[in-house]
């Protein structure tokens, strides 16, 4: 009914006056490494290709960071840490 109608007239507001790109804007937290993602009402931080996630902020290509993960990563990644695929 009405009640519905009005949570949606709500939620547009939301989103038309008050949305903010914190990428754009740069407030955000994205660390080296890593590319802003831009998510309605928040932001995620991504690794670019060839890093591997340190944590929420921040990534790495760091090889021993990369081999302490053995074992949670792709066979790649484990694989150039053995010198050999697994």
């Amino acid at each position: 009914g009405s009640d519905l109608k009005g949570r949606e007239t709500l939620q547009q507001f939301f989103i038309n006056y008050l949305y903010i790109d914190e990428c754009a804007a740069k407030m955000h937290y994205c660390h080296a490494n890593t590319v802003c993602v831009n998510l309605p009402g928040l932001y995620r931080c991504d690794c670019i290709p060839g890093y591997i996630r340190v944590d929420d902020f921040s990534c790495t290509d760091n090889e021993v960071k990369r081999c302490s993960q053995v074992g949670v990563g792709p066979a790649e990644v484990m694989a150039s840490c053995f010198g050999s695929a697994l």
